[in-house]
């Protein structure tokens, strides 16, 4: 799974702005040794640094910006000009952010020499938002090589998992532990499933609701060293309900109404988010064309009633940034080339508590690209607790 220049960012764990003499060597002779990334749609000196080499680049730089080292701004031609110190909200989650903070312009048009040396303009800036992400894989057998790189890619500390479709005795624990993730696995074989991913740890709590026993259901708390308590992380694949004259469609209603029972075991105060595929559109331009969806499921008034009682308990639908045009489809069928047309439908959620603070969100198209990919595409989420 390639990613074009400028795609789903690595966590924002670490920023260094650089400026660079001439040429690129320098950046090369940095990729190898340091791990450094670097974006080719930015300008030259423009790079990530990885969370897991920040420690060695950083040399015992402290959390916090050091004496006299600012990020500031870029102006054509000119070197990083300084600025004031950075907080949390300057160094954001979002592309649009990155690239603000990571361009660079080559020192030698300032009319600088520095022998093709890094000279480091900013320090180091930790942010210590929690990145959670959910996303349908369509078979976690199929789809296994694709998922795990784009752990390493994205970076997510907590991930949910929908449409598995393996047993709990089939699921990767083994790899996943090989990227540092506990996981809670909930399936039956060769339909549904669920799973919750954690990077520090997770507690299970509850792995079936009240009523219904299919595999659709997942909750645990799950830790963070970047948070002070645990976030609750409940990961559903909500039926599908097929036709609305099916008997799916009554037991997809009575499954969203035991979803919204399960809460009234919750303090609302509790940091929680509900995530995963949802199959329901809440409102006309979540889907490509309403007029396709002339009495069909997904659009129905009680199915949207389910998910909106959801939010009348107290949770927020999250609102995610779109991979393409304005609107922030998540699923788009293989058929007929509709991924290509954009012609998709926003079905897939996180519904967040009042204690949850929204950094940042997007849904990862990139993800949806390329040999097998599901026909969902991630949402991922920057988050602090409070």
């Amino acid at each position: 799974m390639r990613r074009r220049p400028g795609a789903s960012p690595l966590r924002p764990v670490v920023l260094v702005r650089v400026a660079v003499a001439a040429d690129d060597r320098d950046i090369d002779d940095v990729r190898a040794v340091a791990g450094v990334i670097r974006q080719l749609d930015y300008p030259t000196g423009a790079v990530k640094i990885h969370p897991a080499i920040a420690q060695r680049v950083a040399g015992g730089v402290h959390d916090d910006l050091c004496a006299g080292q600012h990020l500031g701004d870029t102006f054509p031609g000119r070197q990083v000009e300084p600025g004031p110190p950075a907080g949390l909200d300057d160094v954001g989650a979002s592309s649009g952010q990155f690239g603000n903070q990571l361009r660079a312009q080559p020192a030698s048009t300032a009319g600088h020499d520095h022998s093709h040396r890094l000279s480091v303009i900013a320090a180091l800036n930790r942010v210590s938002y929690v990145r959670i992400a959910t996303w349908n894989v369509n078979s976690i057998g199929v789809r296994l090589p694709r998922l795990l790189e784009w752990l390493e890619q994205v970076a997510p500390d907590v991930v949910a998992l929908q449409e598995t479709k393996c047993a709990d005795t089939a699921f990767p624990y083994l790899m996943l532990e090989g990227l540092e993730y506990s996981a809670m696995h909930v399936g039956e074989g060769r339909w549904n499933g669920v799973a919750i991913l954690s990077k520090d740890g997770l507690t299970p709590l509850s792995s079936t609701l009240a009523g219904p026993s299919e595999a659709r259901f997942a909750s645990a708390l799950c830790h963070s060293r970047r948070a002070d308590r645990p976030l609750q992380v409940i990961s559903v694949y909500v039926p599908n309900g097929r036709a609305t004259d099916d008997p799916q469609y009554p037991y997809k209603l009575e499954w969203l109404a035991a979803l919204r029972r399960s809460l009234d075991q919750i303090d609302p105060a509790t940091p929680l988010v509900i995530m995963g595929d949802f199959n329901v559109a809440l409102r006309d331009d979540d889907v490509w064309d309403i007029r396709a969806f002339a009495g069909s499921t997904h659009v129905t008034e009680p199915e949207r009633a389910g998910v909106r009682a959801l939010l009348d308990w107290g949770l927020t639908d999250v609102s995610a940034r779109p991979g393409k045009n304005d609107r922030p489809f998540t699923y788009w069928d293989y058929r007929a080339g509709m991924f290509h047309k954009d012609m998709g439908m926003r079905i897939d959620y996180v519904l967040a508590s009042r204690p949850v603070m929204i950094k940042d969100a997007y849904v990862d198209r990139e993800a949806r690209k390329g040999k097998l990919p599901s026909d969902h595409a991630p949402i991922v989420v920057d988050l602090e607790l409070t």
